[in-house]
């Protein structure tokens, strides 16, 4: 009992303590956060109602309908939708949905960190990292934030199996994608690619990595094949939604100013934690996240030119797996006093500002999303959806059908357990 306290006060403490601002703050609706009302408070209607996958927003553009989520991952807001169908305004509802992902983060990454030498500090740190923070306070971006606490989750499904345990890989790599896309692939690419490449092996990894997709075909069906009747192209239409825009190196005037200033300060403070973790020995950790902090700033604006990685939009979208990297260096590290402090300095410094400074301008009103539900430009149809709607439908079947296989991998998983113990 007294080792569960230990555990738990710490990280539903410093949860509360990082979302008391939000819970004494005025309505936030800047950025993403209006995003985040209108969607989840016709997702919750949706719910109400008996839609138990809302893909259609009848109420949207004043009325005039939205595909919202044949195109967007649900996950994030079938928590918020819940919350709302207890009875919490939508506005709690999208805090209560923040909330229960920062508290999901540290236990996810104390999980990945256990056999460290300091687990509960790292979970901390990730839990209250400077882009994590941001991400809520400044950006309002509720299905990322929720997709970083499932990150963890990843990597511990990576270690688990290749050690012929499977399974929690592939119900993390299909939370992830159904949580939010860009995080997914960038996952893909900068996480578990350099895990195969360091353990060189890729055969422990493949079956629940399919699985996963498999699962989340319910979703990425009808996203891929009816993107085409969407106005998608609005997606990257603005220079400053061309991820190639944002390098740090090569400066374009066509992102926004205060924003890149932003995620240049971030990508900045991860350099003496980084510094200190190859000076303690944790020199691979030190290289991985120096490299993702590389790519991230841009200096080789042709990386963000490529296939899928174009589409992620911001490289600043990488900073949770940098971030992600330190915690566990520092969770890891031969790091004691003096050191340790220097180590986590950034965080204490850069954290408490995106936490207590708050911008309210250019946000819309209330009243004005309350009535009209205004949809972002991309969510447009270009032309009618197909009827009868087979994406959804196979997507459905190729959902069940990797959620079968999940199933019977993860009773032989239970089963190999029973006959080692």
């Amino acid at each position: 009992m007294a080792r569960g306290l230990k555990i738990h006060l710490p990280i539903i403490g410093l949860a509360t303590l990082l979302m008391l601002p939000a819970l004494f703050s005025p309505t936030m609706l800047r950025d993403s956060f209006w995003i985040d009302w209108v969607w989840s408070d016709q997702f919750t209607a949706e719910l109400a109602v008996g839609h138990l996958y809302p893909r259609w927003f009848p109420l949207a553009n004043g009325g005039a309908g939205s595909p919202t989520f044949y195109f967007y991952p649900p996950l994030a807001f079938y928590v918020s939708g819940l919350l709302g169908l207890i009875g919490l305004s939508t506005y709690i509802a999208i805090i209560g949905c923040f909330a229960i992902g920062l508290v999901l983060s540290g236990y996810t990454m104390l999980a990945w960190l256990q056999g460290t030498r300091r687990p509960l500090l790292g979970a901390m740190l990730f839990m209250a990292a400077p882009y994590h923070m941001f991400d809520f306070y400044g950006r309002g971006a509720m299905a990322e934030c929720f997709a970083i606490a499932l990150l963890p989750l990843v990597a511990l499904g990576l270690r688990r199996a290749s050690e012929k345990r499977p399974t929690l890989l592939a119900f993390a790599y299909a939370g992830m994608i159904l949580t939010h896309l860009p995080l997914a692939l960038l996952t893909s690419l900068f996480l578990i690619v350099p895990w195969c490449a360091w353990h060189r092996e890729i055969r422990p990894y493949v079956l629940p990595l399919a699985l996963a997709i498999a699962m989340a075909a319910i979703y990425l069906v009808p996203a891929l094949a009816l993107n085409g009747y969407r106005r998608s192209d609005m997606l990257w239409a603005d220079p400053a939604y061309q991820a190639r825009n944002w390098s740090l190196i090569f400066w374009s005037q066509s992102v926004v100013p205060g924003m890149r200033l932003v995620f240049a300060a971030i990508l900045l403070s991860t350099l003496i934690p980084i510094v200190r973790l190859w000076l303690a020995g944790e020199k691979r950790i030190a290289y991985y996240a120096a490299g993702c902090g590389l790519i991230a700033a841009g200096v080789i604006p042709a990386i963000w030119a490529l296939p899928l990685l174009r589409e992620v939009q911001f490289p600043f979208r990488m900073m949770p797996l940098i971030e992600f990297a330190i915690a566990t260096g520092i969770a890891s590290a031969s790091l004691s006093g003096r050191r340790l402090l220097v180590a986590m300095s950034p965080t204490l410094m850069l954290t408490p500002v995106f936490v207590l400074v708050h911008q309210q301008e250019k946000a819309p009103k209330m009243a004005w999303l309350e009535a009209f539900h205004p949809e972002v430009p991309e969510n447009r149809l270009a032309k009618p959806l197909p009827w009868p709607k087979w994406p959804e439908q196979l997507g459905l079947v190729i959902s069940l059908v990797g959620l079968a296989g999940a199933g019977t991998m993860a009773a032989r998983q239970s089963r190999r357990k029973r006959q080692l113990a």
